[in-house]
């Protein structure tokens, strides 16, 4: 049934002065859904005019002044309802492209911190679509709003953002910090420092070996902490409060001492973060000596293996030799006993098959794919910590990590884990032909040595 426009503005007109909608519906005989209908069109109207306004008061607003920074920061009458709307239309300027129509309403709102993020938002995409100074001038002003808001999350993140799609900029920002930060590091203090810090990655290192090195000692603490943080090691925080304590007075080591501090007392499992410590030494992870340094941690592993092995061997030979004398003591010592037989079946005849069977199969050392495809696990670990380097691909790293290392643990004979590794590998050198290198024959040894075991476990 179709109603007149005069029943619908008096229908809303009650329910704007206070009236329920179903004290309406009853009153005009109308259903529900039809008074909520045009409840909903009619706050959409409104919204559009108000949006129009908006608009063209801020277009009004830039004739009249000649420095819209200092306009924008003077107290606004802006209520709530008008900010929503001008967030939305902000929002739809900057889906479309426009991103400079979209800064002009920014400037209405700059006193809140929603729109401010989305100011700086779309100066970061418009910075795309730049080159040269103009570029760097919304960059700078993007970094700047993060940097007054950088308690907020959301500004944090963006900021984050910021430096891995513009590392360029960001070089040369943290270039001027550099200097205004006092940090001098002589050329062979910080080769000792990447040394350090690749042996803590690769777990290649001890605390006393970091205490003995001859660098400055704030670097050597800073060192352990990092260390501590490798290592899951709850003196991590009493350091760098302690450090904190101690250098009160020097203002950029304690606001970096804060960062590590407040990332520690969160209660949520944060993972291990290299790039903190790099960044503030200006250094960077060296994967020449990673690979040097992971190379020489297997042959210790392996030679303190083999060394275990011997003193194992030895031992067995030792009391093979011992036994068979014990034993004539143990006889010619031991009294004649009496011995009292039972006749009827054994009952535990069929546990004796098995018994042995399984005996054998653990004195069996049982391959693994880490074992099998060490060489292809670093690479891939390597790469997938380097694109972890990126915010935005963080999440879907650790991810890759999980899986690789469920992976890597799963028996070499396991058709499945086999096929899984060897397609892995195949198919990131389909993208960059021998970027992975392997043994192609070899692998196909065993999926065919993997099939033969499954065949004789059926039969």
């Amino acid at each position: 049934m179709a109603y007149s426009i005069e029943i619908r503005e008096e229908v809303l007109e009650k329910i704007k002065s206070g009236c329920s909608i179903k004290m309406v519906s009853s009153e005009y005989g109308i259903s529900t859904a039809t008074i909520c209908r045009w409840k909903v069109a009619k706050e959409k109207d409104n919204n559009e005019v108000a949006v129009v306004n908006k608009i063209q008061e801020v277009e009004n607003r830039e004739v009249e002044i000649s420095n819209p920074v200092e306009e924008a920061s003077k107290p606004s009458i802006l209520t709530k309802a008008d900010i929503d709307c001008l967030s939305q239309e902000i929002a739809r300027l900057s889906k479309m492209g426009k991103f400079q129509e979209a800064l002009k309403l920014c400037y209405s709102g700059s006193f809140n911190r929603l729109i401010q993020h989305q100011k700086a938002i779309i100066l970061v995409k418009l910075a795309d679509t730049q080159v040269g100074e103009e570029q760097t001038k919304s960059l700078q002003e993007a970094i700047a709003i993060c940097d007054r808001n950088i308690e907020k999350k959301p500004f944090v993140l963006l900021k984050n953002k910021i430096k891995g799609k513009f590392p360029k900029f960001v070089v040369s920002e943290e270039k001027k910090e550099f200097l205004d930060s006092k940090i001098e590091l002589l050329g062979e203090e910080k080769a000792i420092i990447n040394n350090i810090i690749a042996k803590i990655y690769c777990d290649f290192i001890t605390e006393e070996e970091i205490k003995e090195m001859d660098i400055d000692s704030w670097y050597k603490n800073l060192l352990l902490v990092a260390y501590y943080e490798k290592t899951n090691r709850s003196t991590k925080l009493f350091l760098a409060k302690k450090l904190k304590e101690e250098n009160k007075e020097d203002e950029q080591k304690v606001k970096f001492l804060n960062q590590l501090i407040q990332k520690f007392s969160s209660r949520k499992n944060g993972y291990f973060d290299f790039t903190v410590y790099t960044n503030y030494f200006h250094c960077f992870l060296d994967y020449n000596l990673v690979k040097q340094y992971e190379k020489e941690k297997q042959e210790k592993e392996l030679e303190e293996a083999m060394k275990l092995e011997r003193q194992r061997q030895e031992n067995v030979v030792v009391t093979n030799e011992i036994k068979p004398i014990e034993k004539k003591k143990q006889v010619k010592e031991k009294a004649p006993k009496k011995i009292i037989s039972v006749v009827g079946q054994r009952v535990t005849a069929r546990y004796h098959h098995e018994n042995s069977s399984s005996t054998t199969v653990n004195d069996e050392q049982e391959l693994l794919i880490k074992d099998v495809f060490a060489n292809e696990i670093f690479e891939l670990g390597r790469q997938i910590y380097i694109q972890m380097y990126n915010p935005e691909n963080r999440m879907r790293g650790m991810d890759a990590w999980d899986r690789l290392e469920a992976l890597k643990m799963k028996s070499a004979d396991d058709i499945w884990a086999l096929n899984s590794m060897i397609n892995l590998i195949d198919r990131i050198n389909l993208k960059e032909p021998g970027f992975i290198k392997t043994n192609d024959e070899r692998n196909v040894q065993l999926i065919k040595k993997a099939k033969e075991k499954q065949k004789s476990k059926k039969l």
